[in-house]
């Protein structure tokens, strides 16, 4: 299912040469948990690292975002 087309994408990219960015809700043990250590460990290799992005959403004070009906 997903977790092997993710881990054919992951591969493909890494196998090429080329970078590999991971946008997701999960925290580092739900994508732990979600890809498995093994992709975890090939997305750290030479230099990859995990960032957190933990400031509040900045949807909800968009207004042009928000649908009229």
């Amino acid at each position: 299912g997903e977790k092997v087309i993710l881990n054919q994408v992951i591969d493909r990219r890494l196998s090429s040469m080329r970078p590999v960015g991971v946008l997701t809700n999960l925290n580092h043990e739900g994508l732990l948990d979600s890809l498995g250590a093994r992709v975890i460990d090939r997305l750290q290799m030479d230099g990859g690292m995990w960032v957190n992005f933990d400031w509040e959403s900045y949807r909800k004070n968009v207004s042009h975002l928000r649908i009229v009906k």
